[in-house]
């Protein structure tokens, strides 16, 4: 990680040199999950199906319901 954040900001490429900063900023972060893997993608799927299942002018695409 290190190695690209390096060449990176290297390149001098500004899209690049800003990935590179926010990296760096969760760093302590994105290493935590190699020693404790854990995912919030079950309870993310959970809500969503609440919330398809709830239904509403939104998840339906009726934009204009709120009117």
């Amino acid at each position: 990680m290190f190695d690209w954040v390096k060449q990176a900001q290297e390149s001098k490429v500004p899209q690049l040199m800003k990935m590179a900063v926010t990296i760096m900023a969760y760093r302590t972060d994105i290493l935590a999950w190699y020693d404790c893997p854990i995912s919030t993608g079950k309870v993310e799927r959970i809500n969503n199906t609440i919330k398809v299942m709830k239904g509403g002018p939104m998840v339906l695409g009726m934009k204009d319901s709120f009117i």
